[in-house]
C-alpha cells in the first residue's frame, strides 16, 4: 500500500496496549486513516 499524504496517516501500535504491546518503534506502524479504522474495527 502507498500512503499518498502524510496528513491522513495516524501512528499505530501493532501490538496494542490492551494486548501487552509496548509503545517502542518497532511497535509502531503508520497508517492511512481509513485502514486504521478498519484494523480498529476487528
Amino acid at each position: 500500500m502507498k500512503i499518498q499524504q502524510l496528513d491522513l496517516t495516524v501512528c499505530d501500535l501493532v501490538k496494542g496496549c490492551h494486548d501487552v504491546g509496548k509503545t517502542s518503534e518497532e511497535n509502531r506502524q503508520m497508517l492511512c486513516r481509513k485502514c486504521n479504522r478498519e484494523k480498529s474495527a476487528t
